[in-house]
């Protein structure tokens, strides 16, 4: 027998996420996960069928640390982990995010057969237990019985969009700095695709454009207000080449800044 189906108890209302998949009213949920192996996480990404059963991954962490972390910050509805992590391990770690309130599914995959990993796996409520090398059809079938519980929640939550405004309102405060997608990403614990989707589906536009609109306005109120030249006003509203400023400009205003100084 390769996968434990393990019991549980019903909890509270879970964290889900407001996204939908395209064509379909079913909800699209929220998913870690978490290997101290790169090679493993590559292959939780090729064998488990995440995204076709309705599961987006947010993040991936190499450690009980930083997983713990971005579970907090990102609460999502599912996290996949293996047992070993180097340190804490993945049940200590389970334990903990249970001790600090985070609401959410586990699927716990081993290299161990041993029994009494699956004993404290039952005694943490993990949802399944699955042994290396991941099989498909138990992935699937264990991510399944995740969805059917996830599903069964009837308040669905709003914790991404809080957090997607958190990463606006950082863009508008630090639009002088680099501030780049895969920085403002490893800030907030998020998955840089995931980041950049669930942007442009807040916002109605990608995170490249939204920081150089704010980057805009500012210089705007500088051509206007001071008599700072255009490479200062683009070195202070973040672009470290004045050309390129002058293009972004001339896109989002339709004049070149000098133009705009001249009005």
């Amino acid at each position: 027998m390769r996968a434990f189906s393990v019991p549980v108890r019903s909890r509270g209302d879970g964290m889900q996420e407001e996204n939908t998949q395209k064509g379909s009213e079913k909800p699209v949920y929220s998913c870690i996960l978490v290997d101290d192996d790169p090679w493993a996480l590559q292959d939780m990404r090729r064998v488990l069928p995440l995204e076709e059963l309705g599961f987006r991954i947010v993040k991936e962490a190499s450690n009980a640390k930083d997983a713990l972390t971005a579970i907090g910050t990102l609460r999502p509805e599912l996290v996949i982990t293996d047992i070993s992590l180097g340190g804490m391990n993945g049940l200590e770690m389970i334990a903990k995010c249970r001790e600090n309130g985070f609401v959410c599914e586990y699927i716990v995959i081993s290299g161990y057969s041993d029994f009494e990993y699956a004993r404290q796996a039952i005694h943490e409520d993990v949802s399944t237990y699955l042994l290396k090398p991941i099989d498909t059809a138990e992935s699937r079938e264990a991510l399944l019985k995740v969805r059917g519980r996830l599903d069964g929640r009837p308040v669905p939550a709003v914790s991404q969009r809080l957090t997607i405004e958190k990463v606006r309102d950082y863009i508008r405060d630090n639009y002088q700095s680099k501030c780049s997608l895969d920085d403002v990403a490893d800030i907030f614990f998020m998955n840089r695709t995931y980041l950049s989707e669930l942007f442009r589906e807040t916002f109605g536009k990608n995170f490249v454009q939204y920081k150089n609109e704010v980057r805009v306005e500012h210089a705007k109120i500088l051509l206007t207000d001071t008599r700072l030249s255009i490479s200062q006003i683009a070195a202070r509203c973040g672009f470290d080449n004045t050309s390129y400023f002058a293009l972004v400009f001339r896109q989002i205003t339709g004049f070149s800044p000098v133009q705009w100084r001249g009005r």
